[in-house]
């Protein structure tokens, strides 16, 4: 796994006019390929009737990156890619956006249409935040019901989340830790529970800082 990437905090949308022509930038973080497709879609289908839709997304594949971006009848090079330069000038990953365009009539030249859709989506990029992301691990622990204020103080104390808890004989809980101190953090585990918990680390994934 990549050691750590940025990304926006939230979905955002910005307009901007100029020329009376009306651009709308929608940002959205996405984990894979497919959610940078269906957000594409939903955003078409919101717009249905807008002259242009272009876009660009950059996704972390097995830590290296894949980009994809579209003019969609914009002149070549003057709508996808600005948008994916502000995406790489931003150093961002898992992120996806989509600027909408409707003419106002005037025409903007390349130069203009640059400078929009590169205004366009950086705006967007302003109102959702960029957050770094680490790589952590998920791991399900065992307990029994007199571990669980101790194990919440750990969860606290390493700035670790709970990601869910299911109540029945045993505690079962499922803790996302940072990687970096996933060694310290099951020792403390082990140390307050003198023996009674069990602990599985399950799968590798990011949180953020």
């Amino acid at each position: 796994m990549q050691s750590t990437y940025r990304t926006v905090k939230d979905y955002a949308r910005e307009q901007y006019v100029v020329k009376r022509s009306k651009f709308i930038a929608s940002v959205k973080p996405v984990v894979n390929e497919d959610q940078a497709v269906a957000f594409l879609v939903d955003v078409r289908n919101e717009f249905y009737d807008a002259t242009h839709n272009c876009y660009a997304y950059n996704i972390l594949v097995d830590g290296s990156p894949l980009w994809r971006f579209s003019d969609d009848g914009e002149p070549s090079g003057t709508a996808g890619l600005p948008i994916l330069n502000v995406i790489e000038q931003r150093s961002l990953s898992n992120v996806a956006i989509v600027v909408t365009r409707y003419f106002g009539g005037i025409l903007l030249g390349a130069g203009g249409l640059v400078r929009a859709y590169s205004h366009a989506a950086a705006l967007a990029v302003n109102a959702a935040g960029i957050m770094e992301m680490l790589p952590a691990k998920t791991i399900c622990v065992i307990t029994s019901y007199n571990l669980l204020s101790g194990i919440q103080k750990l969860v606290s104390a390493f700035e670790a989340q709970i990601g869910g808890t299911d109540y029945k004989d045993r505690v079962k809980m499922s803790i996302i830790v940072k990687t970096e101190v996933i060694d310290r953090f099951i020792k403390s585990l082990h140390d307050i529970s003198k023996g009674d918990i069990d602990i599985r680390i399950e799968n590798d994934t990011y949180m953020h800082n």
